[in-house]
């Protein structure tokens, strides 16, 4: 066994190794890949693939989609998306549904202070109506006031309608707490 020390060999995989003088031998077992009838010999050695085969199918699959991505530019320019690189699309959605959250926040205060300055208009134009009335009726009340001649009212009093100035005996004064109205229950006595 110390002769045999690093080398192995496997009748499962079909080669043998032996370390010491540094040959490698491959037995001829060999299975068919099913492409193209080549065999393939499974060994200790790496496996050459036939890469030339897979690089022009990359390569060509690669032309074709820059092809297919050239011609949907030039008919349509407008729809070319540009990725940005370090910018997730959940990103960008936040980013623009902040941004209408904020217009429309901003939409509602100027619409929101819009309706109090017309409505601070709309009270100035009421103040101001108010103050042209009550003008109004200071003025209709100074010319009632101004056509009553109390001198005339005491002659047509007296003389017209019989009216006579009440003697101080007749005058009566009382407090009425419950109401400002009196009310009268009986005649009131004639003096002659």
């Amino acid at each position: 066994m110390a002769g045999r020390q690093g080398s192995y060999s496997s009748r499962q995989y079909g080669y043998s190794r032996q370390t010491g003088s540094g040959n490698r031998s491959v037995s001829s077992h060999s299975r068919y890949s099913g492409r193209g009838g080549q065999a393939y010999v499974e060994g200790s050695a790496a496996r050459a693939y036939d890469v030339e085969p897979l690089r022009r199918e990359q390569e060509r699959k690669r032309r074709e989609e820059e092809y297919q991505r050239r011609e949907r530019e030039r008919r349509n320019p407008y729809s070319r998306t540009v990725e940005l690189p370090g910018v997730h699309r959940a990103s960008v959605l936040f980013l623009i549904m902040a941004v209408a959250a904020v217009f429309y926040l901003c939409f509602s205060y100027v619409q929101t202070q819009n309706q109090l300055h017309e409505q601070r208009q709309q009270v100035v134009a009421i103040q101001s109506d108010i103050a042209q009335m009550k003008e109004d009726n200071e003025q209709e009340y100074q010319t009632v006031v101004d056509s009553v001649d109390l001198a005339d009212v005491y002659r047509k009093a007296t003389q017209e309608l019989g009216m006579v100035r009440a003697k101080k005996d007749q005058v009566y004064t009382y407090q009425n707490k419950k109401s400002d109205m009196v009310k009268q229950y009986g005649e009131i006595p004639d003096a002659k």
